[in-house]
């Protein structure tokens, strides 16, 4: 199976909220603020809005493994990911 789409602030369905989010990674801190909570806002502090590219595939070479990556490329930040499935 192959999927592709593209999202654009002039290209949204009616299924789509108003205004564009900012797609970078926060951490909003619990009601406690202890030391963890300090810890991750202050990794992931979130910013402001920027043009973004996502992209992903998987592929299942056999019935029980299935390989996957993706990617959220931005000029300010880059995200890759990997993930192995394997059903026993």
């Amino acid at each position: 199976m192959l999927e592709s789409g593209a999202d654009s602030p002039k290209n949204r369905g009616p299924s789509c909220e108003e205004g564009d989010p900012d797609h970078v990674v926060r951490y909003e801190p619990t009601a406690a603020n202890d030391d963890i909570d300090r810890l991750f806002v202050a990794t992931l502090p979130g910013g402001s809005s920027q043009e973004h590219a996502t992209f992903g595939a998987g592929v299942a070479p056999r019935r029980w493994l299935e390989l996957n990556g993706a990617a959220d490329l931005a000029s300010k930040t880059k995200y890759v990911t990997f993930s192995v499935v394997i059903r026993y």
